[in-house]
C-alpha cells in the first residue's frame, strides 16, 4: 500500500537534513515558490496575480523552458521576484548519474545568468528527490531549498477546493510549493487567488527567498 504524501513536511526530516532550507525561521512572512516554468500560458497569469496583490515569490525554473521562453523568464526578473535552479532537463536524480545531474544544473545556471544578468544560488531538485551526497554532487555554492507545506496542485486527484484548503494551512515562515506549468494551471491559479486574498486580509507579507 502506498502511503499518502504529507501536506506538511514532518519535523524529523528537517532535523535530519538541517543544511537544507525547509522554512524560514523567525520570519513573519510566507514564501511562495513555483516549480517547472517558465511557461507562456501559465507563468504570465501567475505574475499578474502576484502583482495585483503586491506579492513576491520564487520561481524554480527549468533551463530548457527558459531557453524556449526567455521573455517570460525576464518578466519574472523584471517584476522583482527571485528565481532558482531546477536543472536544465528537469532531471530525476534516480535516473541520472551525479555527473549528468551536475552538468544539467550548471547548464541551467548558464542560461539563467545569460538572461537575468545576476547569479542565483537557490536550487531545488526536480520532484524534491535528493541523495545524501547532493552537496558533493553540486558543490558548496548552492543553497538547497525544499518546503514546509505542499499545495498539492500537481496531484492527479486534486481540485481547486482541496488545494485552497492546503494553502490556507500556511503559517509564518512556511515555504510553499506550487507549479507554473500548463497541467496544473486551473487549480493553481484559482487556489492561488483565494490564498492571496486571505493573505491580504490577514496582513501577511508574501516574499521571495534571498538568492545569495
Amino acid at each position: 500500500m502506498r502511503l499518502p504524501i504529507p501536506i506538511r513536511t514532518p519535523q524529523w526530516i528537517s532535523r535530519f537534513y538541517p543544511s537544507y532550507l525547509w522554512g524560514v525561521s523567525n520570519s513573519k512572512a510566507i514564501y511562495l515558490t513555483f516549480d517547472d516554468g517558465p511557461t507562456p500560458k501559465t507563468t504570465p497569469e501567475i505574475l499578474a496575480l502576484l502583482k495585483a496583490y503586491n506579492a513576491k515569490a520564487t520561481f524554480f525554473c527549468v533551463g530548457n523552458n527558459i531557453e524556449k521562453h526567455p521573455e517570460v523568464f525576464k518578466e519574472i526578473v523584471n517584476q522583482g521576484h527571485s528565481w532558482g535552479n531546477h536543472t536544465y532537463y528537469h532531471n530525476d536524480i534516480r535516473e541520472t548519474t551525479p555527473d549528468e545531474f551536475r552538468r544539467s544544473t550548471e547548464k541551467c545556471a548558464t542560461i539563467m545568468n545569460k538572461y537575468a544578468k545576476r547569479e542565483t544560488f537557490l536550487f531545488r531538485p526536480p520532484q524534491g528527490r535528493f541523495r545524501h551526497n547532493f552537496k558533493k554532487t553540486l558543490g558548496p555554492k548552492y543553497k538547497l531549498v525544499f518546503w514546509s507545506l505542499l499545495s498539492m496542485d500537481h496531484a492527479s486527484n486534486t481540485n481547486i477546493e482541496a488545494c485552497t484548503r492546503n494553502l490556507l494551512k500556511a503559517k509564518p515562515g512556511d515555504i510553499i510549493v506550487l507549479h507554473d506549468n500548463l497541467r496544473t494551471k486551473e487549480v493553481t491559479l484559482n487556489s492561488l487567488e483565494a490564498f492571496l486574498k486571505w493573505a491580504v486580509k490577514s496582513n501577511i507579507d508574501l516574499l521571495g527567498l534571498p538568492m545569495a
